[in-house]
């Protein structure tokens, strides 16, 4: 199964509808728990989860919630730059993620059996620049449904940059394989 973007799209323009009077440790509750709940399914290219006990929401709600004060106390608009806060929490919260390791990756046709350092691995968590201009855009969105489908996009560009190795064995002999992406 993929991750459910749509879902996710669809649930965030909910929270902008329905907003009454939230608090902004709330709304960035409601996005860390949302951003866990849609990735807790994310595979890589062959099929193998993420380990989804190991990722820490409480990352990205500090992300959002920073973001969201800096942009509420400031007197002038200060462009991206709150928005960092929400991109370094998307990077750090997959950094060094581990993923399960039951479909190995060919050339591999094994897993080595070995959980220190994990098999299965993020090691390129994504790049803060890359992500942070599109949330700001996603947030200068107009409308629900703009803003959520931009954000979606936002996170759905950002993992399909992750990457990682698989150490497996090809009958003895010990392989490490990169792969790209999650899906």
């Amino acid at each position: 199964m993929a991750i459910p973007w749509p879902q996710m799209e669809a649930n965030i323009i909910n929270f902008f509808i329905t907003k009454s009077s939230r608090s902004i440790e709330d709304s960035a509750q409601f996005f860390a728990d949302e951003y866990k709940r849609a990735t807790r399914l994310a595979q890589d290219p062959v099929g193998n989860y993420i380990i989804a006990d190991k990722a820490d929401s409480d990352i990205i709600k500090q992300g959002f919630l920073e973001a969201f004060s800096m942009n509420m106390k400031s007197p002038v608009d200060l462009k991206a730059i709150p928005w960092v806060k929400v991109s370094e929490a998307l990077v750090k919260y997959w950094t060094l993620m581990p993923l399960f390791m039951a479909i190995p990756h060919p050339p591999a046709t094994s897993p080595v059996p070995t959980l220190i350092p994990p098999p299965n691995l993020i090691t390129f968590p994504g790049n803060v620049g890359s992500v942070t201009p599109g949330i700001w855009k996603a947030w200068k969105e107009s409308g629900e449904s703009a803003t959520a489908k931009a954000l979606v996009n936002v996170f759905k560009k950002h993992t399909n940059s992750l990457s990682g190795i698989y150490t497996g064995l090809s009958g003895v002999s010990p392989v490490v394989v990169p792969w790209k992406g999650l899906k």
